[in-house]
């Protein structure tokens, strides 16, 4: 297949993966009346890529954003990523700044 297929097919495929999105969703709203779910699905499937991205935020702001109270992995791998920086200059200094208390094995 030549180039400009695949990025044609790649197109068609995210139209209408875009139209079925927004059409389910609008369907499913309540914030819009009869007469403007008809409007906006069919500028979603007119418009197809820059239809659904404006449709989209209409969506975006029918729908209050909900605080999920979940493990939130990427706050600890940033977190950690962050105290293993600052922990690393700690390592480049010179042995004289080491507790040499704790490594004596002649107290035992």
């Amino acid at each position: 297949m030549s180039t400009p297929i695949i990025i044609i097919t790649i197109y068609c495929c995210l139209a209408v993966y875009a139209g079925i999105f927004i059409t389910y969703h609008v369907v499913k709203s309540d914030f819009f009346d009869k007469k403007q779910k008809v409007i906006l699905i069919s500028l979603a499937w007119l418009l197809p890529i820059l239809g659904a991205g404006l449709i989209f935020s209409l969506l975006a702001e029918d729908k209050p954003v909900k605080k999920r109270s979940s493990f939130h992995l990427f706050d600890y791998i940033f977190l950690t990523a962050v105290l293993t920086q600052n922990s690393s200059s700690f390592d480049s200094g010179s042995p004289a700044n080491y507790d040499q208390s704790s490594s004596s094995d002649s107290d035992i």
